[in-house]
């Protein structure tokens, strides 16, 4: 068995965790494009909001991601009639474009995006001319390629070696050193889930106009309409059918941040903005997003295009089992030395919430799904409620909580905590 002869110190685990935490909450996310108006500052503030997000809850910035990658798949399919001048048909990077507000409709009176309903309906009656976009154009906005995506993952992966190298020779692992590999573990999914959409893209591509004295534009839902949470709306020019009621029961039942508005508490007023956000990145939020002003012309900052029943439900699966998968990654530091007995007891019931409260709301979901096809009512309403304003605020203590005992256990380190692998053990040589 290879020694561990050379040394590292408390900076190069701060460093090297920090790091990657950075890269998994800052260089992985990608957000929407920006208002065409707003300033650096706000493009940068709105950047370091979703690093907070992905900090405190990353399972919800993979549920938004996850939301994309399947509006985008939906979006390519169904443009694939249409082929660009290059003879290159619509690909999940035009779909990824389109739901970050990347295409614009200018007229004489107002600039106007155009959502996926809203551009469907407009190209359908010949107001605007299909937007003939290549691929390449849309990557070339891009401040991020497969090289740059490529070297993230890999600075991740590299992490997570060396906690398995250490794991196999029996050095220690430190609680910051967990706390960053479950951030790994989830990096790699939404790296998967956004590997197609451009990053960073400050300005728009602009829809040729060829219809200007029909009412279409004055008729058509307007873009708060199109970006609403439950985005069902029936207009003589698109005629469809959507199977909204499962949408409407996991809304009723699983949106507790609706029994917060209005609410006088001073508490549950400062709650209602995480519920808000919260809500708006599950898509379920049945009031439209209030970040639009008649002064902003850009996509909501967790927009995407509305699925059928059958996405809703996949999405809270798939999150549900990843937001376990995360909380059991935490309880691997489970048997780890701590500073105290307290700190010890913290860390594992802490680990314990964020590992059952996503169980608990996929058991939410099940029961929703079975109440709105059978008609059965299998669970109150009340109880839901109840968890919905429990459990969150809950869940974001305990992630706090973990952020905080990972650094400070820092503090009493035992000595071979600081042992590093010795590669050259690991690599043939002469």
């Amino acid at each position: 068995m290879p020694l561990a002869l050379s040394q590292r110190t408390l900076d190069d685990i701060i460093w090297t965790c920090s790091i990657t935490i950075l890269a998994c909450t800052w260089v992985s996310v990608h957000p929407n494009m920006p208002g065409i108006n707003d300033n650096k500052l706000m493009v940068w503030l709105r950047r370091l909001e979703l690093m907070i997000w992905a900090i405190l809850a990353p399972e919800m910035i993979i549920f938004w991601s996850l939301r994309q990658w399947l509006g985008a798949r939906r979006l390519a399919k169904k443009y694939e009639e249409f082929i660009d001048y290059q003879g290159s048909k619509w690909s999940m990077t035009h779909g990824f474009f389109i739901q970050m507000g990347g295409l614009v409709m200018a007229g004489k009176s107002r600039t106007e995006i155009l959502c996926p309903e809203k551009l469907e309906i407009l190209t359908r009656e010949g107001a605007i001319r299909f937007p003939n976009i290549d691929q390449e154009d849309i990557q070339d906005k891009s401040k991020g390629d497969g090289f740059s995506k490529g070297m993230a993952i890999l600075q991740t992966f590299w992490f997570m070696a060396q906690c398995l190298t250490r794991k196999i020779e029996g050095l220690p692992i430190t609680q910051l050193e967990i706390f960053t590999a479950a951030f790994t573990a989830l990096n790699g999914v939404m790296y998967f889930l956004w590997w197609d959409k451009p990053l960073d893209v400050r300005r728009p591509m602009y829809v040729e106009v060829v219809d200007t004295k029909t009412a279409y534009f004055s008729k058509l839902p307007s873009i708060a309409t199109c970006l609403s949470g439950n985005n069902l709306y029936t207009s003589r020019y698109e005629e469809r059918r959507v199977n909204d009621e499962f949408e409407n029961e996991v809304s009723k039942e699983t949106d507790g941040e609706l029994a917060l508005n209005g609410s006088k508490h001073p508490i549950l007023s400062h709650l209602s903005f995480i519920f808000d956000r919260l809500g708006q990145m599950r898509s379920f939020s049945t009031t439209p997003p209030s970040v639009l002003s008649s002064k902003e012309v850009r996509m909501p900052t967790f927009y995407a295009c509305a699925g059928d029943a059958t996405d809703v439900v996949l999405c809270h699966f798939i999150v549900s089992m990843i937001a376990m998968a995360f909380g059991a990654i935490h309880c691997l530091a489970w048997s780890f030395q701590f500073s105290s007995f307290t700190e010890k007891m913290l860390w594992r019931i802490c680990s314990v919430i964020i590992l059952i409260i996503p169980l608990v709301f996929a058991i939410i979901i099940s029961l929703a799904l079975i109440q709105a096809r059978t008609g059965m009512r299998v669970f109150s309403a009340r109880i839901s409620k109840m968890a919905n304003l429990v459990l969150p605020p809950l869940y974001l203590v305990a992630r706090l909580v973990l952020l905080v005992e990972a650094f400070l256990e820092l503090r009493h380190l035992p000595s071979k905590a600081f042992s590093a692998v010795d590669w050259t053990s690991y690599i043939p040589h002469l």
